[in-house]
């Protein structure tokens, strides 16, 4: 019995050595090195991404998990950073990583599910929300900004999952098309009723006029939505990621759809674009594998890549003769459906676009 019991404490034995050998712990960090470049051994059997203070400095690694350094990088014009991979030149205070130089938050470095922005860091005045600045957080739900900040940057809140509501204070001036990009539990934004540049709407984000709607939240639960008469433009990215909406009614007045609108919106069943749109732009239906009908204007001059890259819903569409360019890759992933044309001109773009002429039914 004693015998037994021995094999089977030296058999777990066994089994934790052998776990610990395959999932590195936090403690045995360091650094590494391929052809790529660097990347920081961390987290588990893993690699750090994101934000993360090493050693008393500041770096920035990509999704594949390798250091950004001072070659040509998505933060270039912002700041300095060196060849070793440091952010140069920055202020640490509590959870923030500061830039004083143009009072930009760079990083939060906290846990925190409820965050609240200072106004000042080291006494110099908060102004700007950096790109990716909040890159990726899963625990932040809620977040207040100060009435200092004037700008919100490219993906400052970029895969900010657990955020549910923002409100922009009377400050800002400037908030970046892609800065809530992500946010999938996004269901309000807010505006402070003095801010002269944005507007809040049942908690949809429009410019101060109302003519342009910019931020449709990802996590907004209708499934029908009607843009209000009046709205001229769409904004880049507008209706981003919202899975929720089955259909959505664009009014004549609009006239500018911007690039990825309805990206990934993949419970969008149709939609019918208005007259007057001479453009639909790159990655505006990406990823909406639900969308079954689509009608597109005779105004519409140019589809642009990956306009309605994997629609595999769309069964089929008519390309209008006032088409007279389809960008490489427009259709790409488009397995399931015809196209159907009244000219061999338009057919010919589809053909040089990628589509399988087997698939182009030519009604003249």
């Amino acid at each position: 019995m004693k015998k037994s019991k021995l094999t089977k404490v030296i058999a777990c034995a066994l089994v934790v050595a052998s776990v610990l050998l395959l999932k590195p712990i936090g403690a045995s960090a360091e650094w590494k090195q391929d052809k790529n470049g660097w990347w920081w051994y961390s987290e588990g059997s893993s690699w750090a991404t994101g934000w993360r203070v090493i050693n008393g400095n500041l770096y920035y690694f990509d999704s594949r998990g390798f250091m950004l350094d001072n070659r040509p990088n998505d933060f270039q014009s912002e700041y300095s950073i060196n060849s070793s991979g440091q952010f140069e030149n920055i202020t640490f205070e509590g959870a923030w990583a500061f830039y004083k130089q143009t009072g930009k938050i760079v990083a939060y470095l906290g846990t925190d599910s409820n965050v609240v922005i200072p106004d000042k860091i080291d006494n110099v005045l908060v102004t700007s929300i950096g790109n990716k600045a909040f890159y990726k957080n899963k625990n932040i739900i809620n977040i207040t900004i100060p009435n200092s900040v004037k700008t919100i940057e490219r993906s400052a809140f970029y895969g900010s999952i657990s955020l549910k509501s923002i409100n922009i204070p009377a400050s800002v001036k400037s908030i970046d098309g892609q800065a809530l990009l992500g946010c999938n539990n996004l269901t309000s934004i807010t505006v402070d009723e003095n801010n002269t540049s944005f507007k809040s709407i049942d908690g949809i984000l429009y410019s101060k006029d109302g003519n342009k709607l910019l931020c449709y939240p990802s996590g907004k639960a209708d499934e029908k939505f009607a843009i209000p008469n009046g709205v001229t433009e769409l904004g880049g990215n507008a209706f981003y990621g919202n899975v929720n909406l089955k259909s959505i009614e664009i009014p004549s007045s609009v006239t500018i759809i911007g690039g990825s609108a309805f990206d990934r919106c993949k419970n969008l069943s149709k939609i019918t674009i208005p007259n007057g749109v001479t453009s639909i732009g790159i990655g505006m239906f990406y990823g909406c594998t639900d969308l079954s009908s689509v009608t597109i204007p005779n105004s519409v001059t140019r589809i642009e890549h990956s306009a309605f890259q994997d629609c595999t819903g769309l069964s089929s569409i008519t390309i209008p003769n006032s088409v007279t360019r389809i960008d490489i890759g427009a259709f790409s992933g488009c397995k399931n459906t015809i196209f159907n044309v009244k000219s061999e001109a338009v057919k010919q773009l589809l053909i040089e676009s990628g589509v399988n002429v087997s698939k182009i039914i030519v009604n003249s």
